[in-house]
């Protein structure tokens, strides 16, 4: 494995369609909970779930006997997901201003991935936001999924209306995607649409505005709800299931836009859909092309979507032709995305990606369709040095499944930043496969990037976090994380495992309990399993400490523990364990400017972590060998 630090600079250009499936971005997918990018063990109790949406505010759960599970492998064989055991598990999510609080609403899109556990009966929320008066809410009972409206006080204009709702039979233990769009107006005419799997549950009619409720909740009743039978107060009705991925937009998505996400949620879960499911590629007889699925299409001229990215290096916008129920979706097989691939090749190129992608170029029957020419952005930032002349684009326009028998498509022009575009492509047509591809490994080598490279101190705990991520891996054992006093002369921190052959981002961190005083240097040895290395670039912090102004130093600690601060700080001041017992008890000290230094033994004390304790100060050191 190979690697370089990116520091990403983007060209002033549209803003790219970096949300679920290449839909909106961080200013309207406001929240993205996926499971897929977490990075904890199998089996972990989850005390929060990362929120990857432009809103701040991640779902929550303080009590640890109530925290739901990550179980990886729960989706597609490949897909993680989140279980919660039907008893107590449930996520909060605190009052924010994009879902429940302070304002008032008329459009909102939902997207959730979810599985059934084997109790279909008991009613169990999915998810719902609100109370007994006003909300949205998707819950099981009775061997059906209810989605659920209402805003029953007349709170202003466009209000009160409901309680409004649908259903449709699930059953247990059986994966489900379900779609929901609100599109209220003041004259009490809106509507709420929902879908389970592609195909329409029902329309609720006579929809006005929703206003500001109580907070949401995932897997479970946090407070109040209203069902199909009424009011129901206090917690519970605890989800016996497993969640993947749960989207929120703040407006209502258009139909081009639910079917790209439908199709691109279908292919990553392996969810069957009752209605447009376009995209084929992730069929294993195509291929399984089932990964970062975005798209663009049109269903009329008010209801279209022209530029997609999503998650991946691959932005494909601009068609110049595109009719009405006509769309271009793709995928990729999650290889590596590094120029590793020397053998199919066309004569003139040196490598290409081993990932490659996959296309559906169709109409809503699945019948082949040219939405004309389109521009392919794409973005290296994680890949080193580029030279756009060097770049080649494979296309393998006689669906062979090889390109060596391909003509390479040159042209690549730099945008600025780390775009690279390839502009006005017609090569691609319904099936085809396609990749990049470099000329010259040496000038472009397109090689594993180190997505980020952080390091940050807390003056009130006294810690560095230490963070890094990796875009792929390959052969890749581990890293070696090193500090230094001055930048020069290193000594290793800590040995992290490498994932070894990845295809997707891995993240990292280490938490430096015992920073240096004052400035530390960090950085990353990457080793192969060959024994081969990478040395990153070198990140500085400051370690600052907000505690009454005391200081402990050397920190580790061999033979001689500095210990200096006010006088006030050593009166009842003590060392103790970690095991809590007090191995030094402080007397009275001589004072300097009312400073007191003490200079303590420690060469005889055991190795371990000892805690310097005065008052509501507490400072963690290092006693070595």
């Amino acid at each position: 494995m190979r690697f370089i630090i990116l520091l990403i600079s983007l060209p002033l250009l549209t803003f790219a369609q970096t949300g679920p499936a290449g839909v909106g971005n961080s200013a309207s997918n406001r929240f993205w909970q996926d499971a897929f990018r977490l990075t904890p063990a199998n089996g972990t109790a989850l005390a929060d779930w990362t929120n990857f949406g432009g809103n701040t505010t991640d779902p929550t759960q303080t009590t640890v006997a109530s925290r739901p599970l990550f179980y990886t492998n729960q989706f597609n064989s490949i897909y993680p997901g989140i279980r919660f055991d039907g008893v107590n598990d449930y996520f909060n999510i605190a009052n924010n201003t994009d879902m429940n609080n302070g304002a008032n609403w008329v459009q909102r899109s939902y997207f959730i991935v979810f599985r059934t556990g084997s109790d279909v009966t008991n009613r169990q929320i999915v998810f719902e936001e609100g109370g007994t008066v006003r909300g949205f809410n998707f819950y099981i009972y009775n061997g059906s999924l209810y989605v659920g409206a209402y805003n029953l006080q007349n709170d202003g204009a466009g209000s009160p209306w409901g309680f409004f709702s649908m259903n449709t039979p699930v059953t247990a233990n059986t994966s489900y995607l379900v779609s929901f769009i609100y599109n209220g107006n003041d004259a009490l005419s809106g509507t709420v649409v929902a879908y389970l799997n592609g195909t329409l549950i029902g329309t609720l009619t006579g929809i006005g505005r929703l206003y500001a409720h109580n907070p949401a909740s995932i897997g479970g009743k946090s407070s109040d709800a209203y069902f199909e039978n009424g009011p129901s107060g206090g917690t519970g009705n605890y989800l016996n299931g497993t969640i993947a991925e749960l989207i929120h937009y703040n407006y209502n998505v258009n139909t081009a836009q639910r079917y790209i996400i439908e199709n691109s949620l279908s292919a990553k879960y392996n969810i069957p859909l009752g209605a447009n499911d376009m995209y084929v590629q992730d069929n294993p007889s195509n291929g399984n092309y089932d990964h970062d699925v975005c798209g663009i299409g049109r269903t009329s001229a008010v209801s279209l979507h022209t530029d997609a990215q999503g998650l991946s290096i691959l932005r494909i916008l601009n068609p110049t032709s595109m009719g009405d129920n006509e769309f271009l979706i793709w995928g990729h097989n999650n290889l590596l995305q590094q120029a590793a691939n020397n053998t199919d090749v066309p004569a003139g190129v040196e490598a290409r990606f081993e990932r490659v992608w996959r296309c559906s170029e169709v109409n809503l029957s699945g019948t082949a369709v040219n939405v004309g020419n389109v521009d392919l952005r794409w973005d290296l930032s994680s890949l080193g040095t580029v030279t756009a002349s060097d770049l080649r684009l494979l296309v393998d326009t006689d669906n062979d499944g090889l390109f060596s028998d391909e003509t390479p498509i040159s042209g690549a022009s730099s945008l600025g930043g780390t775009i690279y575009a390839f502009t006005g492509v017609s090569a691609l047509t319904n099936n085809t496969r396609f990749t990049l591809a470099t000329i010259n490994k040496v000038q472009t080598p397109l090689p594993v990037g180190l997505l980020e490279f952080t390091a940050q101190n807390n003056p009130a705990t006294c810690r560095t976090k230490v963070q890094w991520s990796t875009a792929t891996e390959s052969a890749n054992q581990g890293f070696y994380l090193q500090r230094s006093h001055d930048g020069q002369v290193w000594a290793e921190l800590q040995f992290v495992p490498g994932a070894g052959n990845a295809q997707t981002t891995h993240y990292y961190e280490v938490i430096d309990s015992f920073p240096l005083r004052e400035m530390s240097y960090y950085r990353l040895i990457q080793q192969d399993y060959d024994g081969q290395t990478d040395t990153s670039e070198i990140r500085a912090v400051y370690a600052s400490c907000e505690n009454a102004g005391v200081v402990l130093y050397p920190n580790p600690a061999k033979k001689i523990l500095h210990i200096r601060g006010p006088e006030s700080t050593f009166q009842n001041a003590r060392i103790v364990n970690a095991n809590g017992q007090v191995v030094y008890q402080f007397t009275t000290s001589e004072t300097k400017e009312n400073q007191v230094e003490r200079t303590l033994n420690v060469k005889n004390w055991r190795p371990g972590t000892y805690y310097f304790k005065s008052g509501d100060t507490v400072i963690p050191f290092l006693k070595q060998n």
